[in-house]
């Protein structure tokens, strides 16, 4: 019997063959109904590229042969009109310390390209000249347990973990047209969350919610919020709320924000559910049920699809932000029009979150049309395509399509790890109200 939880229900999903193994501290993202998957660490650190197609509970491996990530783990994840980029995670060396491991992964094409510093020579446009001889020699360097998030077509990196200098406060932005990269500076005694990692990290509206982590050694349960059309950060101050937490996931139900297991580094993994109301700014936990849920997990997955798992990126897009204090430097370069820069989505460290609809630039009708159509877009062996028949033997039913039917919830892997090699893959089905 599925599980009540605050309303929701949670059911196992069986998986068939073929499948990833289950792992932990792995990165996803969804984009136009599926939901794709790199990397993590099992036994070992992991390289491989997955996606799933929640209407058909069905796994499909992607080509990543030739020139491709290398084994990531705490890396992020996330998409944008098309193209998945894969940051950070590499593994620890003298060498990836200064690297700046970004991987672009165009879906139509199946090809990766490693991004690049821009050559001065290519750099025609206006614009981008006066960009790139800013920015020309500034970009991050690899870390691990970082957030991500996407906003008004830049991509925002929060923190991460160094492991020779450390737990990290830097705030990178990436412009996903110009392809540059540019640090975002406070003014000297401005609020901050300090160095952080393994915290989450959400958008809501202008503002990217920051929750938990770790500073240096120390877990942490504040709760931040960046202005993007300020360019500043505030405390946020609410009643009660989560324990301290880290390898936790959060996204966006509605009007509220989620916080789902993690736990502390040498304590185990706490199997409670938060909610964060935007509106009330109150924190609620929701009963726990007495059936059958999931283990309590740190560093899993989590996306959402159907109603309610809305992305804000649309919203603020139409309330360009106005550019910040100069002497501040919070936007790394101006667009025409009086648009700066700040960017959206998930999360991530030793959990990712990534959390886009059903349909991001596709309607839901055709994400769920391209479901149908066999073969897959791009399958790349006969193990890939095989995995897109009919399901061999799965006894949980696929996902009902996101455009019409009740929210559900994705818990993709996590730690402690299943006793069988395939993924552990559950489902939260949320009420509609």
């Amino acid at each position: 019997m599925a599980a009540e939880l605050g309303g929701g229900s949670w059911e196992p999903l069986p998986q068939s063959q073929p499948c990833p193994c289950d792992r932990f501290k792995h990165a996803c993202c969804l984009w136009g109904g599926f939901v794709y998957l790199h990397g993590g660490r099992r036994t070992c650190s992991l390289s491989d590229f997955w996606r799933y197609s929640p209407e058909r509970n069905a796994w499909e491996i992607l080509d990543c042969s030739g020139r491709a990530p290398e084994e990531l783990e705490e890396h992020s994840m996330v998409a944008y009109r098309g193209t998945i980029y894969v940051f950070g995670g590499m593994m620890e060396s003298a060498f990836s310390q200064r690297k700046t491991p970004l991987w672009m992964y165009e879906i139509d094409s199946s090809r990766w390209t490693e991004w690049q510093k821009p050559d001065s020579a290519e750099v025609r446009n206006d614009l981008l000249r006066e960009v790139h001889s800013i920015f020309k020699s500034t970009s991050p360097a690899n870390r691990k347990g970082h957030s991500a998030v996407v906003y008004a077509a830049h991509m925002y990196v929060y923190g991460g973990f160094f492991d020779i200098k450390g737990t990290s406060q830097e705030f990178w932005a990436f412009q996903f047209e110009t392809r540059e990269w540019a640090p975002l500076s406070l003014a000297p005694g401005d609020p901050s969350p300090g160095p952080r990692h393994g915290h989450s990290a959400v958008v809501y509206g202008s503002g990217m919610y920051l929750f938990g982590g770790l500073m240096g050694l120390m877990e942490q349960k504040d709760f931040w919020r960046w202005n993007f059309t300020s360019g500043t950060w505030s405390n946020i101050k609410a009643v009660l709320g989560p324990p301290k937490v880290v390898g936790h996931s959060s996204l966006i139900f509605q009007d509220a924000m989620l916080i789902v297991g993690g736990g502390i580094p040498n304590s185990g993994p706490q199997g409670s559910m938060w909610r964060f109301d935007f509106g009330s700014h109150v924190w609620k936990r929701p009963a726990r049920p007495s059936d059958t849920i999931p283990a309590p997990k740190t560093h899993p997955c989590i996306v959402g699809l159907g109603r309610g798992f809305q992305p804000t990126v649309r919203r603020a897009l139409s309330t360009p932000p106005s550019l910040p204090r100069p002497q501040r430097q919070r936007a790394p370069w101006k667009r025409p029009g009086g648009f700066s820069s700040p960017g959206e989505h998930n999360t991530e460290i030793e959990m990712k979150i990534l959390t886009q609809t059903f349909s991001q630039d596709r309607s839901a009708s055709q994400a769920r049309k391209i479901a149908e159509e066999e073969p897959l877009p791009h399958p790349k062996t006969e193990a890939a395509a095989e995995g897109f028949q009919e399901e061999r033997g799965a006894k949980a039913s696929p996902l009902p399509s996101a455009s019409n039917e009740l929210p559900v919830m994705l818990m993709i892997g996590g730690k402690p790890l299943a006793s069988s090699a395939d993924i552990t893959l559950w489902r939260l089905t949320l009420p509609d109200n």
